[in-house]
């Protein structure tokens, strides 16, 4: 693909993305949405809606042998996470005035790693390419999940008070990839109902418009809150999660030649702004959802511009 036309192609659908996220920016502050309301949609995504969207597309879409090639992509996962956390960790001992370590660290290592990327793949690859797209991206992601309800609070406080919970490791996500798959590895997935499956059909397909809803929601909850944030420290984390990370990446995949299909997913993930959800986090464990809030802000705007930048500088460095 021409470097120009996916770089102006993938700023389209990020435009896309920002649009329906302005809407639910909209509808939060004109009271449409009540922020109880926001919340509860967005366990309504997260428990429900996107298990099935994961459920579908395996089980409808799954090709036996192609499971068993997939067992590094959770380690790919595993190594991004593990890059963007050295960084933060790195950083940090460079500059000692940064007093939000946890929050640093976390909003450094943890993506969007899918609600984005889902549109993205959507806009680059054929219909039978997404099918095999979506399988990689659900089995590179099966750590982030269990990892980010669990590793996070733990970070966010100092492992001061923490108590470890399997239930947050096998959230419903990581359970509908890891069933699914079990399913079709034994072929069980063909005795699946039509019925149910159109059902989960019709249910996953609010997974998409209504998560970019959510996350203009929750920027803005998270945004107008009291406490401020240092400006200078959000530029810090925004540089290392969109410009640092994307080129280090972009690095590695030509270095190893990675295959085509993986290289742009790991491509993609390495691009992504800090996880939507993150704040929601720092709500919980009473850190600062401030700082958490506004860097998601700014690191979604700029990655408006980075993410098709990286995208078509890989295809770019491909020709």
């Amino acid at each position: 693909m021409d470097p120009i036309t996916v770089f102006e192609h993938i700023l389209s659908v990020m435009l896309q993305i920002a649009i329906i996220g302005l809407i639910g920016f909209f509808a939060l502050r004109k009271g449409i949405i009540k922020e109880s309301a926001l919340l509860g949609l967005s366990r309504l995504v997260t428990e429900i809606a996107f298990p099935c969207y994961i459920f579908v597309h395996i089980t409808k879409n799954i090709e036996i042998k192609s499971v068993l090639n997939l067992f590094w992509l959770p380690l790919g996962c595993c190594v991004l996470l593990f890059l963007g956390f050295i960084l933060a960790w790195s950083y940090l001992k460079i500059d000692k005035k940064i007093e939000e370590k946890g929050e640093f660290t976390l909003l450094v290592t943890f993506h969007n790693a899918v609600y984005l990327p889902i549109p993205l793949i959507m806009s680059l690859f054929s219909q039978a390419q997404q099918h095999k797209m979506f399988l990689y991206l659900f089995a590179f992601n099966i750590p982030f999940s269990a990892l980010l309800f669990t590793v996070g609070p733990h970070v966010l406080n100092r492992s001061r008070g923490f108590k470890f919970s399997w239930r947050r490791l096998f959230n419903n996500p990581v359970i509908a990839v890891l069933f699914s798959l079990f399913l079709a590895a034994t072929g069980l997935h063909r005795y699946i109902p039509n019925t149910v499956e159109l059902s989960l059909e019709m249910v996953s397909k609010i997974t998409v418009p209504l998560v970019m809803m959510i996350i203009g929601g929750i920027i803005l909850i998270n945004y107008r809150a009291p406490k401020p944030a240092h400006p200078l420290t959000i530029l810090k984390i925004s540089f290392l999660k969109i410009i640092v990370i994307p080129f280090i990446v972009l690095g590695l995949i030509l270095l190893f030649k990675i295959p085509y299909e993986f290289a742009v997913l790991f491509m993609i993930q390495a691009c992504m702004p800090s996880a939507s959800t993150l704040p929601l986090i720092a709500r919980n464990e009473n850190a600062d959802y401030k700082l958490t809030g506004t860097t998601i802000f700014w690191s979604y705007l700029l990655s408006l511009i980075t993410i098709p930048l990286f995208i078509a500088l890989y295809f770019l460095s491909i020709r």
